[in-house]
């Protein structure tokens, strides 16, 4: 094999091996033999040209110059298009991708505030039950028993945070209720008693005169 042969068929090789370096996970080797090849193609390439025709080589070297970026930028084109280099590479997520989490994210939101019943031993993770659907949730600080009654306070990631719910609760939400507060509004058309009012009742027992 004469060295313009060899030049041609070592830079090809070098090329490939280039190209292979990205999509084979070799620790370098790979490229290290792609250096090799080049270089055995550079060195046949002036033993061939240099004396006889150095305008071949300079042509040669340009056309190196110009395949290695060239192999380079073709190769990372493939390995984003090709199931195996999705594989190699970590690309970001697509908005088709996204959107379910954030879908799963707003539903969440929506039941801070809402009662339910643990489903399982709170320790402190597990399931809960909020309005007929199962979800994972968590209490920090606290175990909590299977079929006890909490409230939703928050999120964390895919999870409900929960905690018991107090008597406390229930009293506030007494005290708030519409018919609560239906009672304590005079009814309609009875005068309201006012305090600078001369004409009101006497009390049923006399205030000391100093």
């Amino acid at each position: 094999m004469d060295h313009a042969t060899l030049a041609i068929l070592m830079l090809f090789i070098g090329l490939a091996l280039i190209i292979a370096e990205f999509f084979i996970p070799s620790g370098g080797m790979i490229a290290i033999l792609a250096a090799i090849c080049l270089s055995v193609s550079v060195w046949a390439a002036y033993q061939a040209w240099w004396e006889t025709a150095r305008s071949i080589w300079w042509s040669y070297l340009a056309m190196v110059a110009l395949l290695i970026p060239v192999s380079v930028g073709g190769a990372l084109f493939l390995i984003q298009r090709t199931s195996l280099g999705r594989h190699v590479l970590l690309r970001a997520p697509n908005l088709e991708e996204v959107t379910p989490y954030a879908q799963q994210e707003q539903h969440l939101r929506q039941l801070i505030g809402k009662r339910g019943e643990t489903v399982s031993l709170l320790n402190p993770g597990g399931m809960v039950e909020v309005e007929g659907e199962r979800f994972h949730c968590e209490c920090p600080g606290m175990l909590i028993e299977a079929l006890e009654e909490v409230v939703v306070t928050g999120t964390k990631a895919n999870r409900l945070v929960v905690r018991p719910v107090s008597d406390l609760d229930d009293r506030l939400l007494a005290s708030h209720s519409p018919a609560d507060r239906q009672n304590d509004e005079p009814p309609s058309g009875e005068p309201t008693a006012d305090p600078g009012d001369d004409n009101t009742p006497p009390l049923d027992f006399d205030i000391p005169q100093s």
